[in-house]
This record gives C-alpha cells, structure tokens and sequence, in this order.
C-alpha cells in the first residue's frame, strides 16, 4: 500500500544531463526542487517525479520527513483550475503522502513538525 516502487524515471536537468539522485546530493537536490517551486517554466509534474525519488532514496526517519513536506506541498501546487477543487486522484495522492508521513511521526516521536522553523543546512 504505501510501497514505493521504482518508475524507470531519469530526471534530466536542463542542459539535457541526467541528474544523479543518492544520498550524498539528496539534501541538495531537496533544495533545488524547493527553490524551483513556483518559478516560471517548472515542470511541476517533473519537481514531483523528483521528490518521488528522493522518497524512494531516503533511508532516515529525518529524511522522510523532509522529502514528505515537499511533496504532500507540491501535490497542493497543481493548478485547481475552474472547477475550484482538486482532482481525485491528485487528492488520494496527496493523502497517501500525508498518511505516510503521519506514520513515520508516530514511529518517531522524537521528530515534531513545526510550520515555522529556521531552515537547516543538511
């Protein structure tokens, strides 16, 4: 159910590059997306194949949840359009996320989400 699986997706970055994904760089490539958030000629469907990947590298409690915030955001990030509400498979995605990460808090207690704290330098 909350199995995540590997696509076959390559992000390629703009110079037409594949851009390594690992744990060394998964804190970097976390801001890159975070930074591009919003920015004109994003690929939003792109930023959240990438966080999808980053999910599916993280190893640590502490990664998870930073890769989750990012990601249960940026399903919000889809344009609503006229009708003025999510799509419903947008919406079962986003819950999935929230779900998961609602259960890596439990099983980590000593991990509180805040919705103001001073950004880290991993």
């Amino acid at each position: 159910d909350g199995e995540l699986v590997d696509d076959g997706f390559t992000p390629v970055s703009a110079g037409g590059k594949t851009i390594e994904l690992n744990q060394e760089n998964l804190f970097k490539k976390l801001k890159e997306v975070i930074d591009a958030r919003g920015k004109k000629n994003t690929n939003r469907e792109d930023q959240v194949r990438i966080l999808e990947r980053l999910l599916v590298i993280a190893n640590s409690p502490y990664q998870k949840i930073r890769v989750l915030l990012s990601l249960i955001s940026a399903q919000f990030d889809f344009a609503v359009g006229l009708s003025g509400y999510m799509s419903i498979p947008l919406w079962k995605n986003a819950e999935k996320y929230v779900n998961l990460l609602l259960t890596i808090l439990e099983s980590n207690p000593g991990y509180v989400v805040k919705e103001n704290v001073p950004d880290e330098d991993d």
